[in-house]
């Protein structure tokens, strides 16, 4: 760095002093800090766990889906690359201050943990697992990331058994229930319980479902897994949190917006669920399932990625008192900062110094002709500097 510096002020602009260089070299390293810490710092200030704090709180993050070359077929790789870093970036520095904030028992992941996951070769998908790892850095808390999305195994009979060992061996069994505060909490593969062709792909699904099914329900329930319920969009809004006007109910190659009317039926029937959350849809929705027994509140989280077309991703907050108590379930949104504001203030910044630069570097004497030699070289190395400052700081 101090190089960097000595370098930048031995042909400083001519009509800069040592002293405006240090400034603008500053003003870039404040507005790095303030976008890289303290904006993501005031956003997780803004947010809490409902409830009490005895109660078990729990971060639901939905559809990070590593942006690769899927995403953005064609795209040249330069803007892949960087498309790449911005939504990783994004999704690190906001992880990491929710965490230190909020400081919660648990994080689930509600699948889509990559865009290309379901058909990748083994060694691109182990390049993607570790882009994973460092977005995502694994701490004391308990972290479940074993609900696969259609982008992670591919969905009902397209799912292919390779691609779902894969996850499985990497994330963790997707059929799985465990107890906590009086509550049972139950994951479960729909992705692959939709399937209809192979039982060693819908078959763990398909006995747990029959286990929880056969067995008295003794606790409240809550259900984790990808792809929505079925809901007819005409008769149930999503709520006021909902960006976009309506949910779609449609279905094309590896996905489907809703699991299909008779099995989302079944699954409600045989768990009896008290509260669902699922994701894929990238949007907020909120809903009411009714069956025999009782009804559900299904709730869709939004996306935590800044790249799957919502304005404001964000996270939901979970907690889970002791049952029988008041409100023993509640939870809330998250937002995250309004993604590319930070692009945009580093493009105006860029302009402002580069118009600085060339009123620095403007010769009145010949008719303001520029130095453009030197103009280039402090350029160079003033970019280097600023390059290296981010890099640091970030």
């Amino acid at each position: 760095m101090r190089l960097r510096l000595s370098a930048l002020l031995a042909f400083r602009p001519p009509k800069a002093s040592a002293t405006s260089v240090l400034v603008v070299l500053g003003l870039w390293l404040l507005l790095f800090h303030w976008f890289t810490r303290i904006d993501v710092w005031l956003h997780s200030l803004m947010c809490s766990f409902p409830g009490s704090e005895t109660d078990y709180h729990v971060l639901l993050v939905a559809d990070p889906q590593l942006v690769d070359n899927h995403t953005y077929p064609g795209r040249p790789w330069p803007l892949l690359k960087l498309s790449q870093v911005t939504a990783d970036d994004y999704m690190r520095r906001n992880y990491r201050s929710l965490l230190t904030h909020l400081r919660p028992e648990a994080v689930f992941f509600l699948g889509d943990l990559m865009d290309n996951g379901r058909s990748s070769s083994d060694e691109f998908y182990a390049r993607e697992l570790e882009r994973f790892k460092r977005v995502f850095a694994p701490g004391t808390t308990e972290t479940l990331t074993l609900v696969p999305g259609n982008h992670d195994i591919g969905y009902g009979d397209g799912v292919r058994l390779p691609s779902l060992q894969r996850f499985e061996t990497f994330f963790g069994k997707p059929n799985q229930r465990i107890a906590r505060k009086g509550h049972e909490l139950i994951f479960l593969d729909t992705i692959s319980l939709s399937n209809t062709q192979d039982e060693a792909i819908y078959g763990e699904a398909r006995r747990l479902l029959e286990e929880i099914g056969r067995e008295p329900k003794m606790q409240p329930r809550i259900l984790f897994h990808h792809v929505p319920l079925y809901r007819d969009p005409s008769e149930q809004p999503c709520g006021k949190y909902r960006e976009s006007r309506k949910f779609p109910v449609a279905k094309g190659h590896q996905y489907q917006t809703v699991i299909d009317p008779s099995l989302s039926l079944e699954i409600l029937e045989k768990i009896r669920p008290d509260y669902i959350f699922s994701g894929d849809d990238h949007d907020y929705c909120e809903v009411v399932h009714r069956y025999t027994t009782g009804e559900a509140v299904e709730v869709t989280v939004k996306s935590f990625s800044l790249a799957m077309g919502i304005k404001y991703p964000a996270v939901e907050l979970l907690s889970v008192g002791e049952a029988g108590g008041d409100a023993a379930v509640a939870y809330s949104l998250c937002y995250l900062g309004r993604p590319f504001r930070d692009i945009a203030a580093y493009v105006v910044a860029a302009v402002a110094n580069g118009l600085w630069l060339l009123w620095s570097f403007a010769d009145r004497r010949s008719g303001a002709k520029l130095d453009f030699p030197r103009l280039l070289r402090y350029t160079a190395v003033e970019f280097a500097a600023v390059t290296f400052m981010y890099w640091i700081i970030k």
